[in-house]
């Protein structure tokens, strides 16, 4: 929404340099203390599909960052593997954000 584009590259390459990397390290991080592969020691959790539902924002940018961080990785092939969040995302219609 920023309309100069100078901030605008500075605050995109800020987001991808730094805020991004930052969150997903936590994220990570703590995936790999619950032992269950889900934010919740518990198992799957609000918490993992908003993260989800997030990473989805990313696009094609998404894949290339999650290289660095297997444990978000692993998260987004369960959730997206779940059998009824595959369903829905099987039919749900072509948007662009």
């Amino acid at each position: 929404m920023e309309k100069d584009e100078t901030r605008k590259k500075t605050l995109d390459e800020k987001l991808a340099t730094k805020s991004l990397p930052d969150t997903l390290k936590a994220i990570n991080d703590r995936l790999a203390k619950t032992g269950s592969g889900f934010i919740a020691a518990s198992g799957l959790s609000w918490a993992d599909l908003h993260l989800f539902n997030v990473l989805e924002f990313l696009g094609d940018k998404k894949e290339p960052l999650l290289a660095n961080f297997k444990h978000v990785k692993a998260l987004d092939d369960k959730v997206r593997a779940h059998p009824s969040i595959a369903a829905y995302l099987s039919q749900r219609p072509k948007t662009e954000y």
